[in-house]
């Protein structure tokens, strides 16, 4: 993987030869950061990425490059969050933050900076944009009429459906089908078995408390579909959330739809 290579190769040189690192410019970087911005990106990649990225800013933090981080608000001015300073550096910002502003000075050198916005939670609502980005997937909860249903008593059977087709240009392997459980929902007992072909059209099965993830793969315009019987354990209305998909080693193949709300008395 090229990406691989050569994320290992400017975290070498960084470690190990600083003096001919600092010879690298800023641009050099874009080899690592433009697969990560493009979301061409997995698992190991990544993981060679933040090495290469951390071992550079050990480099950076030598120097006498300056960077500052300020917080756009709806109203008022801008407010500093992070003062001037070098290397590695974290810093909180308001969730209700209009954006982030970046002030980099780089002195006497042609380094520069990058950074990760990371956050945690859930959604609070119901997703409705529908990705059909190379992938099309679909959800149904059916009951024993073979139609939709958005009303259930606890306990009651019901079929999970899930659809999967592949409109990209080419087959596709590793493909993960995340199905993420309703509250207040379970699997019938030995309605879905994890492991190896457990499920017709299905490579690997991982039954989780909150989900079920089915790895599969795909021909040109094949598409697959997949049922399994869920009841709910407790009254309530509860939000189903979207049924996902995603090809494991090419993030820019992905898609996402359904999502709603069932009543169960």
């Amino acid at each position: 993987n090229p990406t691989v290579s050569q994320a290992q190769g400017f975290a070498l040189l960084c470690l190990h030869f600083p003096d001919l690192a600092k010879n690298i410019s800023f641009d050099n970087l874009k080899m690592i950061t433009d697969p990560i911005a493009a979301n061409r990106f997995n698992t190991l990649t990544a993981a060679y990425s933040v090495l290469a990225l951390k071992a550079y800013s050990k480099i950076v933090a030598k120097s006498d490059v300056k960077l500052s981080i300020s917080a756009l608000l709806a109203k008022g001015d801008p407010q500093l969050i992070l003062p001037d300073g070098g290397g590695m550096r974290c810093a909180p910002f308001n969730a209700g933050a209009a954006g982030l502003r970046f002030h980099l000075d780089k002195g006497n050198s042609d380094l520069g900076a990058f950074y990760q916005a990371s956050e945690s939670g859930f959604d609070k609502g119901v997703q409705t944009t529908v990705i059909t980005d190379g992938l099309e997937v679909s959800r149904a909860m059916l009951g024993k009429d073979g139609k939709p249903v958005t009303k259930l008593k606890v306990g009651e059977t019901a079929t999970m459906t899930l659809r999967v087709r592949n409109n990209s240009r080419d087959r596709l392997s590793n493909v993960a089908l995340l199905d993420l459980m309703p509250g207040g929902f379970e699997l019938v007992a030995g309605g879905l078995r994890p492991g190896r072909e457990a499920l017709p059209g299905a490579d690997y099965i991982d039954v989780r408390e909150d989900r079920n993830v089915l790895y599969l793969h795909l021909g040109k315009a094949e598409s697959k579909t997949f049922s399994y019987p869920v009841k709910p354990v407790s009254g309530g209305k509860f939000i189903i959330p979207p049924v996902f998909a995603e090809s494991m080693y090419d993030r820019g193949i992905k898609g996402r739809n359904g999502g709603g709300v069932v009543e169960v008395e």
